[in-house]
């Protein structure tokens, strides 16, 4: 065979090669494009109604003593029939030899514990810790805008940095400076007394600062038969206040009363004692409350009265506020419609996993117009306990990620679809 022949085989095959690979590559490109995916990723859909409404609860106002006022009590925290609730000075002077008096005290009770644990010797490393956590703490506070316990917190910080400091003067050092401290606060008390009177609560429950006018005319009776027009009547019977007038207000009663206005079509879901969840503003977020009442309809909208006994100390700012009401929620998978399969009235869908399709049963937790709402359905014995999975089935559990065919033809589970 002569040279020119060899030559011309060679080109011929490297043709048939090359030729060869296009048409697989093609191939390739179809099978793939065959099937087409989306990625999916965990949802929570809520069955809610949204609404507006008014708090009312049993409250006493409490009437100013005086121009110099220091209130002890902060928002929404619980007092005791006959606690001090307020300090009434008679003078500038008395005010601040009372802020003097409750400095030398925090100092009297920082030396006391550093003499209650002078004998641990591993306090001070623990203490150290306390206040580095305390300064991770207010640099938390300050970077979410939260000031509400400010004062608290750098109180409490200066304690400590007090405590470690006197621990190193050893026991007798701080037992001289507690009994000079005492001699010295003795005297202070005496001249306070004469200077500084003190206000004590007629009524135990939770403090609040802010007096809105509608003391008095919100209380549980006055929302006991409501309707909307009522709700809307209250609303304006709101009195003028005078701030000055007033230090605050104490909430009576253990139990707070929320009285909405809602659709007529959305409250035909409601009855009596079912427990929802209300979702007030970010000063109270969501609360579990019960249906109390359902009252009249007007107009189609009706009013409901809800309540509930717990965290009185985060609700007591609220009045009138919007609201949304949650019968329920679903947390699982959102899933385009398209990706949705049918089978012998079972749901399922094909989830990819490397190269290959998994046809996985799912379930519909909820449905919008634009999407679904599925979530795996669980494997449970006779007894409808969940069983055990192999490494197999836990391989095939749905993720946040995942990616799931929405169109594709000859599908079915196992099906190879390339790399």
């Amino acid at each position: 065979m002569n040279q020119g022949n060899k030559v011309q085989k060679i080109v011929i095959a490297a043709f048939c090669i090359v030729a060869l690979l296009y048409f697989i590559g093609y191939a390739v490109r179809t099978f793939r494009s065959d099937v087409t995916t989306t990625v999916i990723h965990a949802a929570t859909v809520e069955d809610s109604v949204s609404g507006t409404g008014l708090v009312a609860r049993e409250e006493q106002v409490i009437q100013a003593a005086g121009e110099l006022v220091q209130v002890l009590p902060g928002e929404g925290e619980t007092v005791a029939r006959g606690e001090t609730i307020a300090r009434v000075y008679k003078s500038e002077e008395a005010l601040h030899k009372q802020e003097l008096l409750d400095q030398k005290e925090s100092e009297l009770s920082s030396l006391q514990y550093v003499l209650s644990h002078s004998s641990e010797s591993s306090d001070m490393v623990e203490l150290g810790r306390d206040i580095v956590t305390s300064i991770e703490n207010i640099h938390t506070r300050v970077a979410r805008e939260d000031l509400s316990r400010m004062d608290e917190d750098l109180r409490g910080l200066e304690a400590m940095i007090y405590r470690q400091d006197y621990t190193y003067s050893g026991s007798e050092s701080v037992t001289r400076e507690i009994n000079s401290l005492n001699k010295e606060l003795d005297q202070m008390r005496k001249d306070s007394e004469k200077a500084v009177s003190k206000l004590q609560a007629r009524w135990s429950g939770t403090f609040s600062t802010v007096v809105d006018g509608y003391e008095g005319v919100l209380t549980p009776n006055s929302i006991s038969s409501p309707t909307p027009a009522r709700l809307e009547n209250l609303r304006k019977q709101r009195k003028k206040v005078n701030h000055e007038d007033y230090l605050g207000k104490i909430i009576t009663g253990k139990r707070w009363y929320f009285a909405a206005t809602l659709s007529e079509e959305n409250v035909k879901r409601m009855k009596r004692n079912q427990e929802v969840t209300v979702r007030f503003d970010d000063v109270a977020g969501n609360q579990v409350m019960t249906v109390y009442s359902i009252g009249g309809t007007e107009k189609g909208k009706t009013a409901v009265v809800f309540t509930s006994n717990r965290h009185l100390n985060e609700t007591s700012l609220l009045r009138s506020q919007a609201v949304t009401v949650v019968y329920s929620s679903y947390s699982g998978f959102r899933i385009p419609k398209e990706a949705l399969r049918t089978e012998r009235k079972k749901y399922y869908i094909y989830r990819v996993n490397g190269a290959q399709l998994h046809k996985i049963p799912v379930t519909i937790l909820a449905e919008t117009k634009d999407y679904f709402v599925v979530d795996q359905v669980i494997s449970r014995d006779k007894k409808g306990n969940v069983k055990d999975q192999s490494p197999l089935d836990q391989a095939k559990q749905i993720r946040d990620g995942d990616s799931v065919v929405i169109r594709g033809s000859n599908l079915y589970d196992g099906k190879v679809i390339g790399q």
